[in-house]
């Protein structure tokens, strides 16, 4: 399969993925934040989902399969996968038990994982060193 390797267009994707993180995460943290003040009325929520938190994760996923299929960044890595299996988990968690309130610190665990596993992956050094 063809690779994408134009500056721009990894750069520009970058963009857009980073840009529907922050609609996601944003979005359901202010619905938690506004649930928990009792300041979100069905107006709000409507809004937020619509707006924020539903185009954030297509987009999101949408992205993240762009870049599993056309760069360097595979399913063959361990992050990777790891990343896929939490963003759906906290995608699902948000659409069938977002009325229970313990889903709300599930989907707050989960994002923290996502952001834990984006920042602090390392590559494992494949240096050989001589004795």
């Amino acid at each position: 399969m063809h690779k994408l390797t134009n500056y721009y267009a990894l750069k520009g994707l970058k963009c857009i993925h980073l840009l529907a993180t922050v609609l996601w995460c944003g979005g359901s943290l202010a619905a938690m934040l506004l649930y928990y003040t009792e300041g979100l009325s069905t107006t709000v929520e409507t809004v937020l989902h619509t707006y924020l938190i539903r185009p954030g994760i297509w987009t999101l996923i949408a992205t993240g399969m762009i870049y599993t299929l056309f760069t360097g960044f595979s399913c063959k890595q361990r992050w990777v996968r790891t990343k896929w299996i939490v963003t759906f988990a906290t995608a699902l968690s948000g659409v069938f038990i977002a009325s229970v309130p313990m889903a709300d610190l599930v989907k707050a665990i989960l994002m923290v994982t996502l952001v834990v596993i984006s920042v602090y992956h390392l590559p494992k050094n494949k240096v050989k060193r001589t004795v």
